[in-house]
């Protein structure tokens, strides 16, 4: 049995906690940090309260790397928690790995009396799945958790900024409340060697941490604000079957105190998730909201390039159901951005996996739907992208796409060996690209 904190430290809003290093041979490589908005005083809280997050975080390396470790104190309807998601991974998500460590605690510590219901959090990035959410549950009271450190970097100022703005934009517009929370917890771990443990694990924070990790941080935070119900959006529905780090199994085990976790929208894909938006602005005539989808922006993580595969996807799911794609955070004309998607599937430019492919095939079942009820009267724009969508079979793209992703990383390495020539050739592929 080992410790598995050796401190923890709390200054003002931010807490720090200090991991044993040493038990985890490399794969932990620092601390673990929160930090919330000023006036949030985490020193007031239990102990077992400013260590939640890390626990929530942590977990799942303890358990894949077989450790029996021990802490002080900790919630007693977390400790109880811990054990079930334990379960679920190794009979749920990997029964090919052990799942053979374990957490357990000096002292269990029971939830405070429950308060009144009031607000709902949700966990909000302000991408498709979290707006989703948040606009089928208008009627509720809502306090919108925006995470930093999640998809935007906590490197990344210029990003952040737009995030902030489009999240209080986002509150303003429809009458919510929002908390802005900092976190290492991408940044604690080695991926690389955690991403190694299962072939079905190809990103440690996709596949096993997400769900646990942002429930986690927000967890204590929004126990001390008297909120004992927060929904996570679906990214998935029952019919995806790669394992997923959030769903309804992992996510509802969640137990944190009086917090009860709502994995909310698993019966809609994102195309319905799309279409829902913008069906329930129109029947409350209120705004369509402005999207974020972006990871690959050079300008910083927190708008959209319109040039990605997650930025055309949503483009392309936009125009199938003719929604306004300037409002939605898409300014160019959308004949523009058909052509350059096309031109990325062609090229074989477009990233795709299973996970991918799965999503564009639900846009061209919708595409394929709308052209079968009222091709004459769609849109131009809507008609020729979903003719296009519903003759492209993205299954085999994706087979094809790794294919060629390998046969390119094979000529990278070559290239490498000859640094002029891997000069001239990035140049090329660069002039190639714009084109």
């Amino acid at each position: 049995m080992v410790d598995l904190i050796e401190g923890v430290e709390v200054e003002g809003s931010r807490v720090v906690v200090r991991p044993n290093l040493t038990a985890f041979g490399g794969v932990v490589t620092g601390p673990f940090w929160v930090e919330y908005e000023p006036g949030v005083d985490v020193a007031a809280w239990p102990l077992s309260w400013q260590t939640a997050p890390f626990l929530l975080n942590v977990a799942p390396i303890v358990w894949a790397s077989g450790l029996e470790a021990r802490v002080g104190a900790m919630d007693a309807s977390l400790a109880a928690s811990l054990q079930e998601l334990r379960s679920l991974f190794s009979t749920d998500l990997y029964p090919g790995l052990a799942w053979s460590g374990s957490i357990s605690a000096d002292s269990l510590v029971p939830a405070p009396p429950p308060t009144q219901p009031g607000e709902a959090g949700v966990l909000f990035s302000g991408g498709l799945d979290s707006v989703s959410t948040a606009m089928r549950h208008l009627a509720e009271r809502q306090r919108l958790l925006t995470i930093r450190g999640a998809d935007v970097s906590n490197e990344d100022e210029a990003g952040w900024s737009y995030v902030v703005d489009h999240v209080n934009e986002f509150a303003s517009e429809y009458g919510q409340s929002v908390s802005l929370v900092s976190s290492n917890l991408r940044g604690f771990y080695d991926n690389l060697r955690l991403s190694r443990l299962h072939p079905s694990i190809s990103d440690w924070w996709s596949n096993v941490q997400h769900g646990m990790g942002l429930i986690g941080v927000v967890a204590p935070l929004v126990t001390s604000l008297g909120i004992d119900k927060v929904y996570i959006a679906a990214t998935h529905t029952a019919t995806f079957r790669v394992p997923w780090g959030s769903s309804p199994t992992i996510d509802e085990a969640i137990r944190f105190a009086n917090l009860r976790v709502v994995h909310d929208g698993y019966d809609l894909t994102r195309q319905g998730k799309l279409r829902g938006v913008l069906e329930v602005a129109a029947a409350q005539e209120i705004v369509v909201p402005r999207l974020r989808v972006c990871y690959a922006n050079p300008d910083g993580g927190g708008s959209n390039c319109g040039k990605c595969e997650k930025c055309l996807r949503t483009v392309a799911g936009a125009v199938v159901e003719g929604g306004d794609l300037a409002r939605l955070g898409f300014p160019k004309p959308p004949a523009e951005y058909a052509a350059l998607m096309a031109r990325k599937f062609r090229r074989h430019t477009m990233p795709a996996n299973e996970n991918v492919a799965w999503m564009w095939g639900d846009i061209k079942s919708r595409a394929a739907e709308r052209l079968t009820a009222r091709q004459e009267s769609l849109p131009a724009a809507t008609r020729e992208l979903s003719i296009w969508l519903t003759g492209f079979d993205f299954d085999a793209y994706a087979r094809r796409y790794a294919k060629v992703k390998r046969v390119r990383k094979a000529a990278q390495n070559l290239l490498r060996r000859n640094p002029a020539l891997f000069r001239l050739a990035r140049r090329i592929a660069i002039k190639v690209e714009d084109r």
